[in-house]
């Protein structure tokens, strides 16, 4: 692409980049302007998310990308640098400008970088830019950026889709406050902070009403609430956040009423996951784990790597603890002819709780909307303890049932003997308690170890993070990677995972009560 010649501030139209086509005219330096004055700039733009796709990468064509050096200084500020191209949207890119500015620019330090739109687009996409690479005379500087920006025009725009208008990035790994030294720097900090305050309003105990159940909550409204509707859109396109709701929309008025084998759920589920295009390897390994469903080896095998593998705990003794009732249930040939005391000695017994659970009613308001019917969700305080057997596999010996709510007795049980038949009753309740154990565990990773431990109070340290430490401070640009979209990711669960109709209260049987 070219840029405009001008000799009232000193700079010339640049040399073709190599992502636009030449005219096949000669670009030629005015004889006013010594090649002296001038020095040539590369600027490498690296986009894209880390998602590689498989059969074709998303270009975007939104608009433009302004690039300023230097912005704020007196004396080294340069133009705006307009790059043009066919920008990555989805796995890694890169698109290349170079540029002849003039020699008082200097080393590049901090960079401010925009998105001008087309204003043939009525709609239009953010953009997530990795980083930033300026070559200058033999030196390489990079700035990390790591963040999404919204293309604007000379329109009024109301959100911004809760981008900030640009971003100032310091270059290298971050510097502290005290130890910038010009002016101009100091100027970008303030102001990054100011424009990043500005979109994320901190609701801490001095407000009288907050939304959320922390303090540091963002409120869902305005700028953010915009950014997080479009983050969401690729993010639910690349991690199916939202698989369940069109799973439901595809499946919803085929299902059968009910299934009498297995079989004839591998074949309904291959059938129609052929008509889905669903991913043959992927639906083979879903249906391996379903023909497993009662295998207790599959069910340690489950707890130990599957996401909520940090709740086993070793047990150091069954006295005077929930247990204390049900171990004597135990089947001698399940502790390979070890005494509970023994196993216990040998460290080879753990427990799985579900104490979380606690004072949480049943679920199943939005039962009669999914099975066409009002059904009762029960909450049960399902724990299981478990036997490290000399063959270092996890089995489950006993679990403990509590139905709380109900106020009903608690209830132990136990495997049945090696040689019971799979259609026994004794067989078939032992199915069944370790299916309400599987569901409370279930409940109790979504909403408590993934969703409040991970999600709701992490992005209080992320509210805080942003709003305190400029781009260039080096504790930011260590967390960036980790805070990164947490809050716009936030904003989106609280609009759809939680509350009364949101996606929580129609496939969690504890969803129903959990409050915004």
């Amino acid at each position: 692409m070219g840029c405009g010649v001008s000799t009232s501030n000193g700079y010339v139209r640049m040399m073709p980049a190599p992502n636009s086509a030449s005219t096949g005219k000669r670009k030629t330096v005015p004889e006013e302007i010594s090649s002296e004055d001038i020095c040539p700039y590369t600027i490498l733009i690296q986009t894209g998310s880390y998602y590689p796709q498989q059969t074709a990468v998303n270009k975007w064509h939104e608009g433009s990308v302004l690039i300023t050096i230097n912005p704020y200084s007196e004396h080294t500020e340069s133009r705006d640098l307009e790059i043009r191209g066919s920008f990555a949207a989805d796995s890694e890119g890169t698109v290349s400008a170079d540029f002849w500015l003039p020699v008082t620019v200097k080393d590049p330090k901090l960079i401010k970088i925009a998105i001008k739109s087309k204003l043939s687009k009525l709609t239009r996409d953010v953009l997530y830019i990795r980083r930033v690479t300026v070559l200058y005379e033999d030196s390489k500087f990079t700035f990390p950026v790591k963040n999404y920006l919204y293309p604007y025009n000379d329109l009024p725009e109301k959100t911004g889709n809760g981008c900030l208008p640009f971003l100032l990035v310091r270059e290298g790994a971050g510097t502290l406050l005290q130890l910038e030294q010009e002016n101009f720097l100091i100027q970008a900090r303030n102001k990054d902070l100011e424009m990043t305050r500005s979109m994320l309003p901190w609701n801490g105990p001095d407000k009288e009403e907050r939304p959320g159940l922390f303090p540091g909550f963002v409120k869902q409204e305005g700028k953010q609430e915009g950014y997080a509707e479009s983050f969401a859109k690729k993010f639910s396109q690349k991690t199916g956040m939202m698989a369940l709701t069109n799973l439901l929309d595809d499946l919803l008025g085929v299902l059968p009423d009910t299934f009498h084998k297995v079989e004839q759920y591998a074949a309904f589920i291959r059938q129609n996951g052929d008509e889905q295009g669903w991913s043959k390897r992927a639906v083979h390994g879903a249906l391996r784990v379903a023909t497993l469903y009662d295998d207790d080896e599959e069910l340690g095998r489950e707890m130990l790597c599957g996401p909520n593998a940090p709740v086993i705990k070793q047990v150091k003794t069954v006295e005077g603890t929930r247990w204390e009732g049900g171990v004597e249930r135990i089947p001698e040939h399940i502790l390979e002819g070890k005494t509970l005391d023994d196993a216990v000695k040998q460290e080879k017994i753990f427990e799985v709780t579900n104490d979380n659970l606690i004072g949480v009613k049943h679920g199943g308001k939005a039962s009669k909307l999914l099975a066409g019917e009002k059904q009762t969700w029960y909450v049960v305080l399902a724990d299981c303890l478990f036997y490290v057997s000399d063959n270092s596999k996890l089995l489950p010996v006993l679990i403990r049932l509590e139905n709380r709510v109900d106020n009903s007795p608690v209830t132990f049980w136990c495997p049945p003997e090696p040689d019971t038949e799979k259609g026994d009753h004794d067989n078939l309740r032992w199915m069944l308690a370790k299916l309400y154990f599987r569901s409370a565990d279930f409940n109790t990773h979504a909403l408590c170890t993934h969703y409040a431990r991970a999600h709701a109070v992490n992005e209080v340290f992320a509210v805080a993070a942003y709003r305190n430490l400029a781009n260039a401070h080096p504790i930011l640009r260590l967390l960036q990677p980790h805070i990164q979209g947490l809050i716009p990711v936030q904003l989106q669960a609280r609009k759809f995972l939680l509350g009364k109709s949101a996606m929580f209260s129609k496939f969690l049987a504890a969803g129903d009560d959990v409050k915004t």
